[in-house]
């Protein structure tokens, strides 16, 4: 009945926070799986990549230089298809390919 203060008494109440702490990173991760990007916002930001890679050659200055009307616009497009690569890949981060995150442990 007079039981020194042992772990039991200490660490519980800290456990109890620990694991309902957990539960609402469980309910926030599985609301982000289970919300789907927008269909129109994904082929919206498609088409304007599309529209910026076929009119880009079209306003660029011949007399600029090599650099500026060469490189710079190929940079730049390289880069935006490269952003929307990783936007594809990284776009439901829970599945089961091999770069997604393992949260079954």
């Amino acid at each position: 009945t007079n039981e020194p203060h042992g772990m039991r008494d200490r660490f519980a109440k800290d456990l109890m926070h620990a694991c309902n702490d957990l539960g609402f990173v469980y309910e926030f991760i599985t609301a982000a799986i289970s919300t789907p990007v927008p269909f129109p916002y994904v082929h919206l930001c498609k088409f304007l990549l599309i529209c910026f890679l076929a009119c880009t050659p079209l306003v660029v200055d011949k007399d600029t230089g090599v650099f500026s009307g060469i490189v710079w616009p190929v940079c730049v497009a390289l880069s935006l298809l490269g952003i929307d690569a990783i936007a594809s890949e990284l776009a439901d981060p829970f599945g089961d390919d091999p770069n997604d995150l393992d949260v079954t442990g």
